[in-house]
């Protein structure tokens, strides 16, 4: 029965997913080492197993798991979000920033005798 407890415990960490990426990328192997990592948790607290202390204590730990990778994808969104305000503020102040002095040009025609083709000559400065 507390085998039971224990795979239901395993199941609700893969529902819990990974730190560092998302439950649909996480391998099986990666899976039962978090799931080791958990029961660990439990042991290092002094809890033993079987015991409905051990199943509790690794109900609670799963619910730590998913509120801190819950926290983590959060604080890492706010993250990519500022950075891209301030890349964005950014190439804004630059093009603002950024001087251009006008550009004037002057026309004039050139050529105009009989017999000659007209051009135009132009000067920009």
């Amino acid at each position: 029965m507390r085998l039971l407890g224990v795979a239901v415990a395993a199941s609700m960490l893969a529902l819990a997913g990974c730190q560092s990426k998302p439950i649909e990328q996480m391998s099986y192997t990666e899976v039962q080492q978090l799931s080791g990592v958990i029961a660990k948790r439990c042991h290092d607290q002094g809890v033993r197993s079987p015991s409905r202390q051990f199943d509790a204590c690794i109900q609670q730990e799963i619910t730590r798991e998913q509120s801190t990778r819950a926290d983590n994808y959060r604080r890492r969104m706010a993250a990519a979000e500022a950075l891209g305000d301030l890349g964005d503020s950014y190439s804004r102040g630059a093009n603002a920033a950024t001087y251009r002095p006008p550009v004037n040009c002057t026309s004039r025609l050139a050529g105009t005798n009989v017999g000659q083709p007209t051009r135009i000559d132009t000067t920009c400065y």
